[in-house]
């Protein structure tokens, strides 16, 4: 019998270890920096054919604008790694396009054969017991790589994890590229696949358009840890936002409270859930108890002061959204619940400032030049600008709101039905204050039947 191990590549005179990010040249390990280890494996993957050096860019940096020389210099280092003085050069330069690996190279697995037991004759009894010894020095080995290698992968893992992170806080569009790649890496090595593929829905939801596969990772990840809090929060959220199943995403929600009854982030997608079933009080409680733990959040911030709007405490809810402004790294949401407050109480000039303050920064010129002569043309000014798909569908259940402050009832409810889907906050119809003045509208009541709650 043989004992498989890992896989490991031939490149010529060298062995690639992928997973372990490691090259050897007989028993000589070689230094490689991230990104020229990076250019390795894309040459060989490529399979001998030329990799464009905007494939590498992308691999190497993705989504950033950096200057050639980086990849140069990557280059550079990776082919005084694996040139062989007096043989060409194993990266071969593609002129006008990039790089070619000159090496052959194969994917094969690493085995470790054991020890052949040989004829017991007589006179070789001490031949043996030399065998027998070697034989036990190899077990001791392989035990011993199993536990180096799975130490390894574990803290691996673990940095590829805080990695990740790190680009999904920034909430930069440009760094979601690296962090779906440091999620692949973590599925590949094994130690935490759940997490992977729970990071990997996380970055398609954030990147947007991707709903299946992002419900297709989700689901990977319940069925490989069944109690992870983390992929049953999410998928619970997920369903009853982007879905609009909330019977169902209920039951996932529930399960991620149970199992982490105290962390913030599951009790706001939660809360989301509790408010479109109609526990919009019970929910608001609940939120003020996440935010005692974690008072900088701004999801968690963002909720208190959605949860006061839906509640009806309109005031309370502007005056918490300035409260809340100064802690929140990202308050986009705070604007946009702001905004709603203040047409609430009727104040529409209010409401646009702040509107182009959030959501709306890019219409901020014209939108505050117009509620220069009244808060209704500012909200009209809003209407124009998203007057063409595909902003008219996305923004579809604020203008409906709009037009609802405009007194155009018959318009708001048009646009409902145009643009209602999972998309916006949909999921909250029938809890939104907003449509008290049309609730009992046969339009209305239709559209509130379709949600699954």
């Amino acid at each position: 019998m043989q004992a498989h191990i890992t896989s490991v590549w031939t490149l010529g005179p060298f062995r690639v270890y992928p997973t372990r990010r490691h090259l050897f040249q007989g028993s000589r390990q070689i230094d490689l920096s991230y990104r020229s280890f990076e250019i390795l494996l894309c040459l060989m993957e490529a399979g001998g054919r030329a990799v464009a050096k905007e494939e590498l860019f992308e691999r190497l940096w993705p989504g950033q604008s950096v200057d050639e020389s980086n990849l140069t210099k990557a280059v550079a280092q990776l082919r005084k790694a694996l040139d062989v003085e007096g043989e060409e050069s194993a990266i071969e330069t593609i002129p006008r396009i990039g790089y070619r690996l000159a090496l052959p190279a194969a994917e094969a697995p690493l085995e470790m054969p054991p020890p052949s037991r040989p004829e017991l004759m007589p006179g070789r009894r001490a031949r043996w017991s030399l065998w027998a010894a070697a034989a036990g020095i190899a077990l001791l080995s392989a035990g011993g790589y199993y536990a180096w290698d799975r130490n390894w992968r574990t803290q691996e893992t673990r940095r590829l994890s805080r990695e990740a992170s790190n680009y999904l806080t920034s909430w930069d569009n440009r760094n979601y590229p690296a962090a779906a790649n440091a999620y692949r890496r973590i599925i590949d090595l094994g130690i935490e696949p759940h997490a992977g593929y729970w990071g990997l829905a996380h970055v398609a939801m954030r990147q947007g358009g991707q709903r299946e596969y992002a419900l297709e990772m989700l689901r990977k990840s319940i069925a490989i840890k069944p109690d992870s809090c983390g992929a049953n929060g999410l998928l619970g959220y997920f369903l009853v936002t982007d879905f609009l199943k909330i019977r169902e995403g209920e039951r996932h929600l529930n399960e991620a409270l149970r199992l982490c009854p105290e962390d913030s982030g599951i009790k706001t997608w939660w809360t989301t859930m509790k408010a479109a079933r109609g526990g919009v009080k019970e929910a608001l409680d609940t939120q003020i108890a996440a935010r005692n733990h974690n008072p900088s959040s701004s999801s968690v911030n963002t909720m208190v002061v959605t949860l006061l709007f839906l509640n009806g405490r309109y005031e309370d809810a502007i005056k918490t959204s300035y409260d809340f402004e100064r802690a929140a790294s990202n308050p986009q949401g705070i604007f946009e619940w702001r905004a709603r407050a203040y047409l609430a109480v009727g104040k529409k000039a209010e409401a646009v400032k702040a509107y182009a303050r959030g959501p709306f920064a890019e219409n901020a010129p014209e939108v505050l030049k117009a509620i220069e002569k009244s808060g209704d043309a500012g909200l009209q000014a809003l209407l124009n600008a998203t007057s063409e798909n595909p902003l008219r569908l996305r923004h579809s259940y604020r203008r409906a709101v709009w037009m609802l402050s405009l007194g155009r009832h018959q318009e708001a409810l048009s646009e409902l039905e145009y643009g209602f889907g999972p998309r916006a906050v949909f999921y909250w119809m029938n809890v939104d204050p907003v449509w008290d003045p049309i609730r009992t509208n046969p339009r209305f009541q239709a559209l509130a039947a379709k949600l699954e709650n």
